[in-house]
Parts: C-alpha cells; structure tokens; sequence
C-alpha cells in the first residue's frame, strides 16, 4: 500500500514537472510581469492616442495596473506617496471618452470595502 501511495504521488510530481516543461521563457516573464505590475511594482507610461489625428489625448505615468475591458481600458496607478487613481478610457465608431480621477485617493489595497445601507436591508411594512 505505502509503495502504491509513493509511485501515485511520483507520478503527479511527473505530470506536474512535465506541464511546466511546455511553457516558454516568454510566457512565464510575461505571466511575472503581469504578477508584478497587479501589485503596483512595475514603473509604467500609458498613452491614450487618437487613430485620426494622432494627437495624444491622455498619457499617465506611474505604477500603473491595466485592465482592457473591450472597448474600454481600466488604469488603475499607484503615486510615490501610495496614493491610487483611476483612469478609464472607452472609444466606440465616432466617440472617445476619458475618465480620470481629479484627486488621488488613499484607499487599502489590503483591506474590502464594504458599503451597507441599512434602509436597504430593513423592508418598508405598511399596515
């Protein structure tokens, strides 16, 4: 039984080692890479350029962690001081749009925000 238990548990070591095998060097820096700029680690410069005019319509700098949503792009960037914003960017056939954060804001990155409104968790009895 326990030489039964040992070879099952060689064997999933093997299939384990051998799927990591498959994988390229590229695929693994770029999985990393994207590992590292989710946790605000990797310095970045984000342009928003308009394909008519090419004219810049908006560019960011900082820790920046991107999101591409479809037709709309999420940044969210991370100061020097720790401080987060946000910067959305839509476009569709004839209209851009771009929306940025006025202030940044000092959220947690480690702690859920949870927001309860208790007038809507009480029902409204009439009698």
């Amino acid at each position: 039984m326990k030489k039964l238990i040992a070879a099952s548990v060689l064997a999933a070591g093997l299939a384990l080692g051998l799927t990591a095998c498959g994988e390229t060097d590229a695929t693994v820096g770029s999985r990393n890479l994207a590992t590292a700029a989710e946790q605000f680690r990797i310095p970045r410069h984000i342009a928003g350029i308009n394909g008519i005019t090419n004219e810049m319509l908006f560019e960011m700098v900082g820790y920046c962690s991107i999101e591409d949503q479809g037709q709309q792009l999420e940044a969210v960037c991370k100061d020097e001081n720790g401080a987060l914003r946000k910067t959305i960017m839509g476009k569709s056939d004839n209209t851009t749009y771009v929306v940025r954060d006025l202030e940044p804001s000092q959220v947690s990155v480690k702690h859920i925000l949870h927001v309860f409104k208790p007038e809507t968790l009480i029902p409204n009895f009439t009698r």
